[in-house]
């Protein structure tokens, strides 16, 4: 099994690595620190997974998924490591591409099951905790979250105008007019109801928390 690991953090990198070779023989790992250097990178088609950690809420899964899948054709299955902000994400990280969703901080078990299911199964993983939440929304309407009676579109901004960028900063980094950008948001403060971002971000459920290391690393480093 060959299996290409994205990740910024090389503790992160390691830890994933130790972890899947302590269970599965004969594999062979292939790090990269960017995107891009996945992308300049070769024989892209020989990978039967490809593990995209987001380390830090600045990096945008959405757009580097849309990147990979459009500039490496023989992309593998994509295994998203990240701490969502919602359920919702996790659907549109899903419907963008990614072949797999785990919680950044998950037990190795979950990473695990992941790998068994994505490559072995050729199935679509979501780790149970998001799973149960979104079988219930799509199963009972009236419990969806505000973020689902938004386009995409509109979810999209949403979130980055709760996490606290102005309008022009997302303009810039999904190249859309300022004056676009505006008009999508009062759409979505007229859709939710609401009038300030304080109440955007708790409708879109932002957490405030810095996104760190998985605890269990500490262990799985300890020899």
């Amino acid at each position: 099994m060959k299996i290409g690991i994205i990740e910024n953090s090389p503790i992160y990198r390691k830890g994933v690595c130790k972890i899947l070779a302590g269970t599965y023989r004969d594999l062979v790992f292939s790090e990269y620190n960017t995107c891009e250097d996945f992308i300049n990178g070769k024989n892209h088609s020989s990978f039967d997974l490809l593990i995209l950690g987001l380390s830090t809420e600045e990096q945008d899964g959405l757009n580097l998924l849309k990147s990979i899948k459009s500039l490496v054709p023989a992309c593998p299955p994509i295994l998203l490591l990240s701490v969502p902000k919602s359920d919702h994400e996790v659907v549109s990280h899903i419907a963008a591409g990614a072949g797999g969703f785990l919680t950044r901080n998950s037990v190795p078990s979950y990473l695990l099951e992941a790998v068994d299911i994505m490559v072995l199964k050729k199935n679509i993983y979501i780790e149970s905790q998001h799973l149960s939440r979104i079988v219930n929304f799509i199963v009972s309407p009236e419990s969806k979250p505000s973020s689902l009676k938004l386009s995409p579109r509109e979810n999209e901004i949403a979130h980055y105008f709760a996490r606290g960028e102005k309008i022009k900063s997302i303009s810039e980094r999904l190249n859309l007019k300022p004056s676009t950008v505006s008009n999508i948001k009062s759409k979505v403060f007229l859709k939710l109801k609401i009038k300030s971002r304080s109440e955007l971000k708790k409708v879109m459920n932002v957490p405030t928390e810095n996104i760190g290391l998985p605890s269990f690393f500490k262990e799985e480093f300890q020899d």
